[in-house]
């Protein structure tokens, strides 16, 4: 995802956010106390109301039916 954005000085900054997809094992959360408010695990079915952002929708849908197909092929038998 590719975005402007202005900061408090007027200066114009370009970000590029890369979002990945993975399976935690455990471990603790810990927020980037840089850039992060805090952390936590959020059931799948809840995690829409809880985006900060609307244009992160369509990423999150993406990610949503990955999910989803990857659970269908673990119920079919299927190694991922």
């Amino acid at each position: 995802m590719r975005y402007f954005y202005t900061r408090p000085d007027k200066e114009i900054v370009r970000k590029q956010v890369w979002f990945y997809l993975v399976h935690a094992e455990g471990g603790e959360l810990k927020a980037q106390a840089e850039e992060i408010l805090g952390v936590r695990w959020v059931p799948l079915a809840d995690v829409k109301q809880e985006l900060a952002y609307r244009n992160l929708q369509p990423v999150l849908g993406r990610a949503v039916r990955t999910i989803n197909a990857i659970r269908r092929g673990e119920e079919d038998g299927i190694e991922q």
